[in-house]
């Protein structure tokens, strides 16, 4: 079940990690240190020196007793600009930055949400490394470094956007 008090928390958390495209490092460590504190193994791969990067895509999975394919559910961690220094502002059910920043909604709430909804059995998930400035980053994880077969999400999610602010949908 979601929990939207945690769920907001871990967005506000995330979004205070600096990761913009190719210096994603701190985000992805952040990421897998929460899956390990939740009894989730994950790893990363190397992805991010086929563009300069710092840091790869990071995979995580839960095994179930289910004979049917795994879902696979994807967001990317980077943010277009820097969320350095960002101090956010809650009012009225929203959440904005102060104006000084980006708030950071893409994309701090893909992780956020997949780390709220942990993986139900036979679920993966693979948050990517740098999708801009091309959007090619859903092909860097191997074929081999996932579950098969295995049926792909990518995980778009739904925010009211209004001068830097959100509300969950």
């Amino acid at each position: 079940m979601i929990n939207q008090d945690r769920l907001v928390r871990t967005f506000l958390e995330l979004g205070l990690i600096d990761g913009i495209h190719g210096n994603e490092r701190d985000i992805a460590q952040h990421i897998m240190k929460h899956l390990s504190a939740l009894g989730v193994d994950s790893v990363m791969d190397d992805a991010g020196t086929t563009f300069g990067g710092n840091a790869g895509n990071v995979r995580a999975r839960l095994n179930g007793s289910s004979t049917t394919a795994p879902i696979l559910l994807c967001a990317h961690m980077d943010t277009i600009q820097s969320t350095k220094n960002l101090k956010h502002v809650r009012q009225n059910g929203m959440i904005a930055s102060d104006g000084t920043t980006i708030l950071g909604g893409d994309d701090r709430s893909g992780p956020s949400l997949l780390l709220e909804a942990i993986l139900p059995p036979d679920t993966a998930m693979c948050l990517t490394a740098r999708p801009r400035p091309d959007t090619t980053s859903l092909k860097r994880p191997r074929p081999s470094h996932l579950p098969q077969p295995y049926a792909a999400v990518q995980l778009m999610p739904r925010f009211h956007l209004k001068k830097e602010s959100m509300r969950l949908k």
